[in-house]
């Protein structure tokens, strides 16, 4: 796998309370690697859809409820002349959109749109960003063509209320990576117009919405919602948030407010066939560290020693390395986060109840830094969420989700409430963050050990080099040596053949993958073995160095923005052997078995 595109900004904080900048800005960049441009076209698409998204938000939320008479107190009526009696004659014409009023309805709603905001966000946040600037078409607007009204609906609500759906859509443009102009359409932003009669009712309407809005986003309520799970498969986390079941602490929470505003209005009924939407390409981790584990087979480093004792089985020796490589300020699986957060380990010291690599520090830096972050925070316009670490320290992730089909009935009709965003933190079950990184490598430990023939009563005198023997998958009993393979599928297939090791991965839903490199990570892409049963891994874009590992993830990968080794646990690659190596002739001691 392409290493993905890092751009770090050479920037480092001490966290106290509150947080100083020690520094940070736009410095020198560094690129680490070749880009990944699956991944930044992603980001840039993400990124500028929610600019659309928010700006056109901000621009009609003020119209959802309108009298024909006289708007709102915030806003004219949009419609000129044209009330409900205009629409309810012309509503037959107006499912032909190329009738003059359907083109005159447009123009009426292209006035509301402030497209110069959605121009203006985009270039102090997309133009000026230098991740972007190998996509961006002659490093303009990836929105050139503006915005198009793409479509319109128009229905009665009611006698006395009429409605306009509206869809709005926008074509995206950027390169690919053969420099050619890729022509894609962002996702229509849909909202509407409750066009109501009576002045009176325009009023209740809106104090229903504006007491919505402002309880969702309340300073108390924007902060409360939390869910514990162990787990870093972050996409898993969000498809439980969206899970409606009886014991879901989001819902729960979501309804008890609901209840609150029910109570203090009258004549009104909020229902309760709402839906969660967790955002699936925007969520926020705790991890800043590159890890360096300084044991290896074959070389004399710090940690070796424990290392080979632990793989040994020696009294007390596996859970002397576990603790070691756990351990804050560890000296055998080094972390590099106080390269960004100068004090941790003085702010680990004090309070002793979170991991280093691990916990709500580091997630506000990343909340604040990192582009997933940044885009994070740019959505929540209104809404009053401020992570506070010392608040608690274990918060192991940010998810933001949107509260869609909202609706409530006044005078047996039925009216949506806008859609509105909350923040969900995670923290771990299991108690702090330290416990759950001493799980965490614990669990990895054990997997490797098993997985590469170490299981108790493995013999030292049967195997003095530490050979690691792999138990041969079923499915690759007819299979030729020298045939090539997809390295994913090898690694599945290797795991899904020793079931004890596999155990290990599944109480934190743990992601392994083969790889070629000591501290960061550089994915294999191919797998094989020769006809003495020697397995390989290699990436087909650097296929000269092939130094085989294996990396046992906390976090999803797709969800880590800079792929360097974030919270992983591997034996790190072999000392006693090439690390030039060619597929099916330099040793590599993987054998199948």
């Amino acid at each position: 796998m392409k290493k993905l595109l890092s751009i770090l900004a050479a920037s480092t904080l001490i966290v106290s309370t509150p947080l100083s900048v020690v520094a940070c800005g736009k410095t020198k960049d560094e690129v680490d690697g070749e880009f990944d441009f699956v991944y930044l076209q992603k980001e840039l698409r993400n990124s500028v859809q929610e600019i659309f998204n928010a700006n056109l938000k901000k621009d009609f939320d003020d119209y959802l409820f309108v009298s024909e008479s006289n708007g709102n107190e915030k806003v004219d009526y949009p419609f000129g002349d044209k009330g409900i009696e205009w629409f309810i004659e012309f509503q037959e014409k107006l499912g032909d959109k190329e009738s003059l009023e359907y083109i005159e309805v447009r123009k009426d709603i292209s006035q509301i749109i402030r497209w110069e905001n959605v121009e203006s966000e985009i270039s102090q946040k997309i133009l000026t960003n230098i991740n972007y600037k190998p996509i961006l078409v002659d490093n303009k607007t990836p929105l050139r063509d503006g915005y198009e009204i793409k479509d319109m609906s128009f229905k009665t609500n009611g006698s006395d209320s009429f409605v306009v759906n509206i869809e709005i859509g926008a074509n995206f443009y950027y390169l690919d990576e053969t420099g050619q102009m890729v022509n894609d359409n962002l996702n229509n932003y849909k909202t509407s117009i409750n066009i109501m009669k009576n002045s009176e009712d325009e009023v209740i309407l809106n104090e229903t919405k504006d007491t919505y809005v402002d309880e969702i986003n309340s300073v108390e309520n924007a902060n409360s919602f939390l869910i514990e799970s162990d787990t870093g498969r972050l996409e898993k986390t969000a498809a439980l948030i969206d899970n409606k079941n009886d014991s879901n602490p989001i819902f729960k929470q979501l309804d008890s407010i609901i209840d609150s505003i029910d109570s203090s209005l009258e004549g009104v009924t909020i229902n309760k066939d709402y839906k969660i939407n967790t955002n699936k390409e925007n969520i926020v981790d705790a991890s800043l560290s590159e890890q360096r584990p300084k044991y290896k087979i074959g070389v004399s480093q710090y940690g070796s020693t424990y290392f080979t004792k632990a793989l040994e089985g020696k009294p007390g020796a596996e859970q002397e390395f576990i603790d070691l490589c756990s351990m804050n300020k560890s000296k055998v699986l080094e972390n590099t986060t106080r390269n960004r957060i100068e004090n941790i380990e003085e702010l680990a010291a004090k309070h002793g109840d979170f991991a280093e690599v691990i916990n709500s520090y580091n997630l506000e830096y990343n909340l604040r830094y990192s582009s997933a972050g940044k885009l994070f925070e740019s959505s929540l316009k209104r809404n009053n969420f401020k992570l506070n670490p010392e608040e608690d320290r274990s918060y192991i992730a940010l998810f933001r989700a949107s509260i869609e089909n909202v609706s409530f009935t006044y005078n047996e009709s039925v009216y949506e409430l806008p859609t509105e965003q909350i923040v969900i933190k995670q923290r771990p079950k299991i108690g702090n963050s330290k416990d759950l990184y001493a799980k965490f490598i614990s669990d990895a430990f054990y997997f490797n050990k098993l997985l590469f023939g170490f299981e108790e009563g493995w013999s030292l005198t049967d195997n003095p080099d530490y050979k690691y023997y792999l138990k041969k998958p079923e499915s690759w009993k007819d299979i030729e040596p020298r045939t090539v393979m997809s390295a994913p599928d090898a690694m599945d297939d290797l795991v899904a053949a020793n079931r004890e090791a596999a155990a290990f991965l599944e109480p934190l839903d743990l992601h392994v993958a083969a790889d070629n490199n000591s501290y960061g990570i550089n994915y294999a892409t191919e797998a094989s073995f020769n006809e003495d049963g020697e397995l390989y891994f290699w990436d087909s874009a650097n296929n000269v160095k092939n130094l085989n590992s294996i990396k046992v993830s906390f976090y999803s990968p797709e969800f880590i923005e800079i792929r360097q080794g974030k919270l992983f646990f591997g034996f790190n690659v072999r000392g006693d052997v090439s690390t030039y190596t060619t597929p099916y002739e330099t040793p590599t001691k993987w054998i199948l078995k």
